[in-house]
C-alpha cells in the first residue's frame, strides 16, 4: 500500500463542503455562540484596543461649561492558539473517487464531530477561566486498574458533568503526559482514563490527591473567560486586560447566598446596571437546571424570542430562548451547556467579541492543500486541521454575575 497519494478531486470537495460549512457550524453552534460578534482582524502578538472609563464632556448651568475629556484606558491581551484535528480513514476517501456524494458520506461524521468538540472546548473556556483547571481530585490518588487504565474521583465542590467527555485527552497537575477518557460515572465524579502508548507516567504513584486536571496541557493556556472577567474586582491593585480594574471597568456581582434563583434577582440586577451604566443587559445565561427551575416560575408569564445571529449571514436560528420582561424592555433567557450551576451571567451582545487572527479556519500544507497524508502503524489516514489564534472579550461594566446560587436538586 502506498505511502503516499494524490488527493487532487478529494482535496477539491474537501475544501467544496467544508470550508463554508465550518465557518457556519462555529458561528451558529450553541445559542451563546450565536449571540458573539466574530472578528477576524488583528494580526501580531496582542490586541491592543480603549476601554471607556467616563462619560466626559462639559455639562452645566447658569454658565458656559468647562469642557472635559472622556477618560479612557489601554487594553492588551494576547490571542490563545486553539486547535482540532479530524482523523479520515485513507480507505474511505480514496474508494469515494471523488465523487461528492461518496466522498460527503465517508468523511462528514468525522468532520463535524470535530466542529461539534472544538466549539464544547471554546464554549467551556468562554464560561471558565485561563487557567484551565476541568476539576480537583477528591484527596485521593488515581486507581490503578491495570492495562495502563486508572480511575480517579473529582471533588464534589468541583465536579462538573459536561466538562469530562468520553473520548477527551487530559493531563494530571503539571505533568503533560496524555490520557483518553474512556467512560464517566456521571453521578458519582468517578472517571477512567487510559494512558497514551509511549509514556510511562503513573498517576496512582505521581499524582498526589489535590492535583487538578486539564484538557490536555492547556494549564494557563486557555481563553479569558466570563469568570475571570467577574470574579476580577476592584481593590486597587487587581488588573484585567492589562488594566487596572476601576468602577467603568468593573462586573457587577450579586451573591445568591445560596439561595434558589428568584426573577427578583433578575430584576435587581437589570435595575443597578441601568443606574451604572444607562444600559441593560441583552441576555441572560445559565445552566439547564437553572434555566428549569425559573422557567416553572414564571409560567403563565413566559414568552419566547427567536435568536438572530450576531454575523447577519446567518439570520434567524433554530433556537428560542425565554423572554424575562424588565420596564426597559425584554431581555433574552438562554441556557448554556457549561455554564455552572450555581451562577447566572448577564451579559450585552454589544459589548462581547471574539477576536482572531484572519488565517483562523481550516489549515493549509504544502502548495495549500487541506488534507495531509500520514500513517498510523502501518495504516494510512489523512488528517485535516481546524484552528488558530483567538481571544474573548466582554467589557466588565457591562457584564453581571449571580453567583454561589443554590443547585435545585433533579433526577
Amino acid at each position: 500500500m502506498p505511502d503516499k497519494i494524490t488527493l487532487s478531486n478529494q482535496e477539491q470537495l474537501f475544501q467544496k463542503f467544508y470550508i463554508p460549512i465550518a465557518e457556519a457550524a462555529i458561528n451558529t453552534a450553541t445559542p451563546f455562540r450565536t449571540t458573539i460578534t466574530r472578528k477576524k482582524d488583528f494580526t501580531g502578538d496582542e490586541i491592543v484596543g480603549a476601554a471607556k472609563l467616563s462619560l466626559g464632556g462639559g455639562i452645566g448651568n447658569g454658565v458656559i461649561p468647562q469642557g472635559s475629556i472622556y477618560k479612557s484606558g489601554k487594553i492588551s491581551y494576547k490571542p490563545i492558539a486553539l486547535w482540532g484535528t479530524v482523523v479520515l480513514d485513507w480507505e474511505a476517501v480514496v474508494s469515494s473517487k471523488g465523487k461528492e456524494n461518496a466522498f460527503v458520506d465517508v468523511t462528514v461524521d468525522s468532520v463535524e464531530g470535530m466542529l461539534t468538540a472544538f466549539t464544547n472546548n471554546e464554549e467551556r473556556q468562554f464560561f471558565g477561566g485561563a487557567l484551565g483547571t476541568l476539576g480537583t481530585l477528591d484527596g485521593n490518588a488515581p486507581i490503578d486498574n491495570g492495562n495502563a487504565t486508572w480511575s480517579f474521583t473529582l471533588s464534589a465542590a468541583t465536579y462538573f458533568y459536561p466538562n469530562f467527555e468520553t473520548g477527551n485527552v487530559i493531563n494530571f497537575g503539571t505533568d503533560g503526559t496524555p490520557f483518553e477518557i474512556t467512560r464517566v460515572v456521571r453521578g458519582t465524579g468517578v472517571i477512567t482514563v487510559e494512558r497514551r502508548p509511549g509514556y510511562s507516567f503513573n498517576p496512582a504513584v505521581s499524582v498526589v490527591g489535590s492535583d487538578q486536571v486539564f484538557m490536555q496541557n492547556s494549564r494557563n493556556k486557555e481563553l479569558i473567560g466570563l469568570r475571570d472577567i467577574a470574579d476580577t474586582t476592584d481593590n486597587g491593585s487587581n488588573t484585567l486586560f492589562g488594566l487596572l480594574v476601576q468602577p467603568r471597568f468593573e462586573a457587577r456581582r450579586y451573591n445568591g447566598g445560596s439561595k434558589p434563583l428568584i426573577p427578583d434577582m433578575l430584576t435587581e440586577m437589570i435595575e443597578l446596571q441601568s443606574e451604572d451604566t444607562g444600559e441593560v443587559y441583552t441576555d441572560m445565561w445559565m445552566n439547564a437546571i437553572q434555566y428549569a427551575a425559573l422557567s416553572n416560575q414564571l409560567e403563565g408569564k413566559k414568552e419566547y424570542t427567536q435568536l438572530k445571529s450576531s454575523d447577519k449571514r446567518f439570520g434567524d436560528m433554530g433556537w428560542k430562548m425565554l423572554t424575562f420582561t424588565s420596564r426597559y424592555g425584554d431581555v433574552r433567557v438562554g441556557t448554556a451547556r457549561f455554564c455552572p450551576r450555581d451562577r447566572v451571567y448577564l451579559t450585552n451582545k454589544n459589548y462581547m467579541e471574539v477576536r482572531e487572527r484572519p488565517e483562523f479556519g481550516w489549515l493549509t500544507f504544502d502548495k495549500n492543500k487541506f488534507l495531509r497524508d500520514f500513517k498510523e502503524g502501518d495504516t494510512p489516514k489523512y488528517k485535516a486541521f481546524y484552528g488558530g489564534f483567538e481571544q474573548f472579550f466582554h467589557h466588565p461594566a457591562h457584564l453581571g454575575v449571580i453567583h454561589s446560587l443554590e443547585v435545585p436538586t433533579v433526577g
